[in-house]
């Protein structure tokens, strides 16, 4: 085959270079990219870093994308929604059909959880429809979504 030029394309390397890293205290490598923790924070631990930038994780657009919901979550809120998991939600239903007759939610989110299924029994909402809500994520609240699965 014949060509005036060939293009080989290995992959995807970080452009962290020039930056200024070095000066808001962020520990980068030029080949692997800035270092991250678990939460996506740099060793400055204001910044985070998300995609093809970040160190030791795979560079696909899709991969980026969510990092990207992980890091603004912690970001705005810390880690404290990954600190409280314990607890559990119960929905109660007359047997052989979705009529929900009660529930029993024990987290540290109990109150602000338990006025949706409230909500749902006065409505006359049946567990199916609760279910289909799309609820915020990852928040407590999907546990009531959970129990309707």
């Amino acid at each position: 085959m014949e060509c005036e030029a060939l293009l080989i394309a290995t992959g995807r390397s970080p452009n962290v270079r020039d930056l200024g890293l070095e000066i808001a205290g962020i520990a980068f490598d030029e080949t692997d990219g800035i270092q991250i923790d678990p939460l996506g924070a740099t060793t400055n631990p204001s910044v985070f870093a998300i995609g093809d930038c970040a160190a030791g994780v795979p560079r696909f657009t899709h991969v980026a994308g969510e990092m990207a919901k992980l890091v603004v979550q912690n970001a705005l809120f810390g880690d404290t929604w990954q600190s409280h998991d314990g607890g559990f939600v119960e929905i109660h239903c007359k047997q052989g059909t979705g009529t929900i007759v009660g529930a029993t939610v024990v987290a540290a989110n109990a109150g602000d959880m338990i006025s949706e299924i409230t909500l749902a029994m006065q409505a006359g909402v049946g567990l199916d429809v609760v279910a289909r809500v799309i609820h915020p994520y990852p928040t407590a609240a999907e546990g009531v979504m959970q129990a309707g699965l």
